[in-house]
């Protein structure tokens, strides 16, 4: 299958214009045993067979979350991180049903609009006092839902049902973009971190970069990344022709957008501007969000390096969630006043 192909199976949204919101861990006490309890407020959607939103699925993930935090448990946390987080680990095994594939895909919408929705009241809007004044709808608005559910169906087509061939053809296709996404995000992410507001003061652990691909977190557990992290040597120190190949490609397109993203950052958004909370937050889930971009690449530079169609497979699905979930942050950023101040929430047991 050539690119032009698979672009009609499901077309790219730009997702790298999205700054990108991402997912935390950490540990705490225990709640009492039992489940919790999750609502959402209405969301743009629009009948799909790619995006499912299954909440009885996402309430399981919810009380498992809510037993490991205990006091510490907080919405946000789990919305924007815990539930992200544990989709794409799912996304990215060896093996999932096709119904488990687009239940998870249908979670990463949801943190995905809501955590644009939550920039753009905390960030744009902060307060409320003009949230309203935006329209409800924009130009456009049904059209990148349907981009959404048009790329994810195509990369699913071809991670489930694609042969040998057509899972190679698709993961050559797809590297570069989330090459260019992952060093967008990475100069953004040094450039947010350069002119923290007044008051703020950095934490002890978090996100380091040693250079392009080459970055660590103590506080995000993600254990794709930790399956896949080995291809971060052999693109340092490729060791065959085929290695060497992914390596120049990465050199290639990670200098350039790792200095478009921190100049659109620059130029655009400033962390200066935010209060120390919001600060706080965007910068810890960003940093996990770059993570998640991290393990797509490696996953899918294993796969074609290696020739093996199981890990191409598992990088392609991991890749049509990092799309979903950076192109309905984008989706949510872009919103209107008609969900202004909306957040799903979550109650858990004995709080």
């Amino acid at each position: 299958m050539n690119l032009s192909n698979f672009i009609q199976r499901g077309s790219f949204i730009s997702a790298g214009l999205a700054l990108g919101l991402a997912a935390f861990a950490c540990g705490g006490g225990k709640n009492p045993a039992g489940p919790a309890q999750i609502t959402i407020p209405s969301y743009p959607f629009e009948p799909n067979e790619v995006l499912v939103v299954d909440a009885a699925q996402i309430a399981d993930v919810a009380s498992a979350y809510c037993r490991g935090q205990g006091q510490s448990a907080a919405g946000e946390d789990f919305w924007l991180g815990y539930l992200p987080l544990e989709a794409i680990d799912d996304l990215g095994a060896e093996e999932i049903t096709p119904e488990a594939a687009r239940a998870r895909l249908g979670s990463l919408y949801l943190s995905g609009f809501f955590g644009g929705v939550w920039l753009r009241d905390n960030y744009f809007f902060p307060g409320g006092a003009t949230q309203t004044s935006t329209p409800a709808d924009f130009p456009g608005e049904e059209m990148i839902f349907g981009i959404l559910a048009r790329s994810g169906a195509g990369l699913l087509a071809a991670a489930e049902d694609g042969d040998r061939e057509e899972v190679f053809a698709t993961a050559r296709a797809i590297l570069p973009f989330f090459l260019i996404l992952y060093g967008y995000n990475q100069g953004y992410y040094e450039t947010l971190s350069a002119y923290p507001p007044a008051g703020y003061t950095p934490a002890e652990e978090g996100l380091k970069c040693r250079g392009f691909l080459d970055c660590e977190d103590s506080t995000v557990e993600l254990s794709v990344l930790d399956r896949y992290r080995p291809a971060r040597e052999k693109l340092d120190n490729p060791d065959t022709p085929d290695w060497e190949e992914l390596s120049r490609l990465a050199r290639k397109w990670g200098e350039e957008a790792t200095q478009v993203g921190g100049g659109v950052w620059e130029s655009f958004l400033s962390g200066s501007g935010m209060e120390p909370g919001t600060y706080r937050r965007v910068e810890r889930l960003s940093s996990g969000y770059l993570l998640v971009a991290e393990a797509a690449v490696f996953a899918v530079a294993t796969g074609l390096a290696e020739k093996d169609p199981v890990r191409a497979r598992a990088g392609i699905r991991l890749a049509a969630g990092l799309l979903v979930w950076s192109g309905s942050y984008f989706y949510g950023l872009l919103s209107g006043g008609a969900y202004a101040e909306s957040f799903p929430g979550l109650n858990c047991p004995g709080s």
